[in-house]
Formats: structure tokens, C-alpha cells, sequence
């Protein structure tokens, strides 16, 4: 079935019929106004003739979702000059070719989410020069082209989440000049190379939690003066080292949850002085340097509990005099907690028990 629907104010052209397993142009209609051009319940089909793009010169918006499109060969988009958005969502893509995005230089929105790639092969998105979102979450994805994003120089998101990829290698980004959201979680990444984060002087979001980190290196994060929010949580984490947030005097959001912590040391969060929300729940923390939340001014909210603490230095918060709201439950706390909590003027919720 094919039909044109105005979508606020813009003509769409809907291909939904279930028993096609390759579009060919003469099953659409023509119509030169029409820009969303969109395909959804096809499950049978495999295939898309490029000539059917011909059709529509004013196309802005294509959007292919949960067919059983398996391959994206060279000119996949022909004619497509003007699209600035394609969504690939649900499909069955295996393969990208090097030409499969020739021409689309205007393109800002490229989403190929729960697909079945394995390989991001070299120059796959080198005509890509205006891109600003290219996510790649929910695939299967275990290898990397070393200079694939080296002509995205105006991607400012960026999603790998959710793949198999086990190794970041060295600027790998490094020519994401603009980049602000990086998304490497759920993969299966047990370190990292000392300059894989290289050239992202404008990160603002780092979310690297669910893979299999047992340590973080110094200095690891020098390349990212400017992160505001670094998600660590659910890994193995057992080390930091003193050095291990380096140059983060912009970080505000730190998330070290579901680790296995035992020990913070007192100059851990020294370089995260605007740090604001401080998430440590959920390991397995006995101790915690007396001296460790001394530079942390601007915190405000702090996550403890679920750990292994008795105790908490009687002036381990004198600093903290912005702290409004801490928890404590899961742990072996006790009467003198609270004491040594009392000298904060804005704090306002003291969670002992988790309810």
C-alpha cells in the first residue's frame, strides 16, 4: 500500500505493503512536493531500487523501519542531495559499502539503531561533511574502521552503544573536533589506550558504563577539559589512581555506581572542584579518606549507599556547604553520622534507611 499523508504541513510518501520483497519507482507516486519519505511494516522486503528516490526533489526526511533489509549497497540514496535526516531503525543491515552515502553532503541525521552490523568499514561516511547525529546503537559491531569519522568534523553525537566492540583505538575521534555526547556503553571494552579520547576538547557527556572496566588510568580523561557528565557505573572497577580525573575542572556529574570500590582516596575528586552530583552507591567502600570531599564546594548530591561504611570523618563535609541531600542507607552507620553532618547549613535530607 501506498499513500500520501500531510504530516504538519509536509507531504508523505508511506510504503507499508507486506508482501514486496524489492521496491521498484513504479510503485510509488510521483509528486515533487512530497519530502518524508517513509517505509514501515515491510517485513519482507530486502531491497529498495534507488530509482525510486528520483522521484522526489524536495525529499528532506527518509525513514526505513523494520524491514528485512539485509545490505546498503554504493548509492543507496541517489538523487538525495537535499535530505538532511535518515532513519534506519529495526532492519536486518549487515553491510555498508564506502559509496553507500555518496552525495548526501547535506545530511545531518543519520540513525542506524538495532541493525545487525558487525563492521564499520574505512570511509564509509566520508562524504558525510555536515553530519551532526550519527547513531549506531543496538548492533552487533566488533570492528572499527581506524579513520571512519575523520571527515565528521561537525558530529556533535555520537552512539556505539550497546555493540561488541572490545577496543577503542587511538584517536579514533580525534578529528570529531565538535564533539559533545560520546556513547560507548554496553560494549565489552576492558581498557582503554592512553589516547583514545584524544582531540575531544569539547565533550560535554562520557557515558561509559556496563562494560568490563577494572581500573581507570591516570590522566585517562586529559584530553576532555571541558566534560561535564562521565558515567562510569556498572563496570568492575576496583582501582583509580590519584590522577585518574586529571584536567575535569568542568565535571559536574561523576557516576561510579555498581563498582567494586573499596577505598576513595583523599586526593581522588582534587581536580573536580565544580563536581555537583557525586554517585558512589552500590560497591563496596570501607573507607573513605578523611580529606576526600574537602575541594567540592558545589556538591550538592551525593550517593553512598549500599557500601561496607561504619564510619565517617568528623569533618569529612566542613567544605561541602552547598550538600543538600546525601544517602546513607545499606550501610553500618550510626549515631555519630548524623553528628558529624550537623555543621552543613543547606542540608536537608539525611537517608539512613532505604525506603
Amino acid at each position: 500500500m501506498s499513500q500520501e499523508i500531510n504530516l504538519e504541513k509536509k507531504l508523505s510518501q508511506v510504503f507499508n505493503r507486506s508482501d514486496v520483497k524489492k521496491l521498484e519507482s513504479e510503485m510509488l507516486t510521483d509528486h515533487d512536493e512530497i519530502e518524508i519519505f517513509e517505509i514501515f511494516g515491510a517485513h519482507d522486503l530486502e531491497e529498495i531500487d534507488p530509482r525510486c528516490f528520483l522521484k522526489y526533489t524536495n525529499l528532506k526526511i527518509i525513514k526505513i523501519i523494520g524491514t528485512g533489509i539485509y545490505n546498503l549497497p554504493s548509492y543507496s540514496f541517489a538523487n538525495c542531495n537535499y535530505v538532511n535526516e535518515i532513519i534506519l531503525n529495526s532492519n536486518k543491515i549487515e553491510q555498508m559499502d564506502p559509496q553507500t552515502f555518496k552525495g548526501l553532503d547535506n545530511l545531518k541525521i543519520l540513525i542506524i539503531f538495532d541493525n545487525h552490523l558487525r563492521h564499520l568499514k574505512s570511509n564509509t561516511f566520508d562524504d558525510l561533511v555536515n553530519l551532526e547525529e550519527l547513531n549506531l546503537g543496538r548492533n552487533q559491531i566488533e570492528i572499527i574502521g581506524i579513520d571512519i569519522f575523520n571527515n565528521l568534523k561537525n558530529l556533535t553525537d555520537l552512539i556505539l552503544g550497546q555493540n561488541r566492540i572490545k577496543k577503542i583505538q587511538p584517536k579514533l575521534f580525534s578529528k570529531c573536533i565538535n564533539l559533545k555526547n560520546l556513547y560507548l556503553n554496553n560494549n565489552l571494552i576492558e581498557d582503554f589506550d592512553d589516547a583514545a579520547f584524544f582531540g575531544l576538547s569539547n565533550l560535554k557527556s562520557l557515558s561509559l558504563s556496563h562494560l568490563n572496566l577494572k581500573n581507570i588510568k591516570a590522566k585517562i580523561f586529559m584530553n576532555c577539559p571541558n566534560l561535564q557528565e562521565l558515567d562510569l557505573s556498572h563496570n568492575q572497577i576496583e582501582q583509580m589512581d590519584v590522577k585518574s580525573f586529571y584536567n575535569l575542572e568542568n565535571l559536574k556529574i561523576l557516576n561510579l555506581k555498581s563498582n567494586r570500590i573499596t577505598k576513595i582516596k583523599s586526593v581522588l575528586f582534587m581536580y573536580c572542584y565544580k563536581l555537583e552530583k557525586l554517585f558512589l552507591a552500590d560497591n563496596q567502600i570501607r573507607k573513605i579518606g578523611v580529606n576526600s570531599f574537602k575541594c567540592l564546594t558545589e556538591l550538592n548530591d551525593l550517593e553512598l549507599q549500599n557500601n561496607k561504611l561504619d564510619a565517617l570523618g568528623s569533618n569529612m563535609f566542613v567544605e561541602c556547604k552547598k550538600l543538600n541531600r546525601i544517602k546513607l542507607y545499606g550501610n553500618f552507620t550510626n549515631e555519630q553520622v548524623i553528628q558529624n553532618l550537623e555543621g552543613i547549613e543547606d542540608l536537608n535530607i539525611i537517608i539512613l534507611d532505604d525506603f
